[in-house]
């Protein structure tokens, strides 16, 4: 029997993105100060196409800070995804679960040692909301030790319990 399971989570908007957001607000202002000065010059005809790329150039940017990851497992395969505001999709990481050294969730004491070992590349793709339902994975892949912090359903904590049911380590249900 196939297994096909996805999930998708929206990345919560942090510190770095509110100020992205303000900064392209500010500079549409100011743009937009620049073009009524320019629109008393001789150079009155670039004032419009000038405010016009600024402004689709800060909607492009503030847009941009919408972030979702997409987790699909098939068959034992984890495909992490990035999607940029329902536009743009990027492949962050593909692999099999069978190459997973330990599932475990974050910040869990008992699996503190693996959680903080030192890891060639770690990638995030989890809400960023500290409420309790993340995990991570550790895997060895092109050399590379990787840490994936992510928040899969039980449907998939199950599926990558098939392969490896030794390496997975679910919540303790409080």
């Amino acid at each position: 029997m196939d297994i096909f399971l996805e999930y998708i989570v929206p990345r919560k908007k942090g510190v770095r993105e509110t100020v992205k957001i303000i900064a392209s607000l500010f500079g549409v202002f100011i743009l937009l100060t620049i073009c009524t000065v320019l629109l008393v010059t001789p150079l009155n005809g670039i004032a419009i196409p000038l405010l016009a790329a600024g402004i689709y150039g800060a909607y492009l940017i503030i847009t941009s800070q919408n972030v979702e990851y997409e987790y699909i497992v098939t068959n034992g395969e984890l495909d992490v995804d990035t999607i940029i505001h329902r536009r743009k999709r990027k492949r962050l990481i593909s692999v099999h679960s069978r190459t997973f050294d330990i599932v475990a969730p974050c910040g869990d004491s008992e699996f503190v040692r693996e959680e903080n070992a030192n890891f060639t590349k770690v990638i995030d793709a989890s809400s960023g909301y500290n409420d309790g339902k993340a995990y991570f994975a550790v895997f060895s892949k092109d050399g590379m030790k990787i840490k994936l912090i992510f928040e899969p359903t039980e449907k998939m904590l199950d599926a990558f319990k098939t392969f490896v049911p030794r390496n997975v380590h679910k919540r303790a249900d409080v």
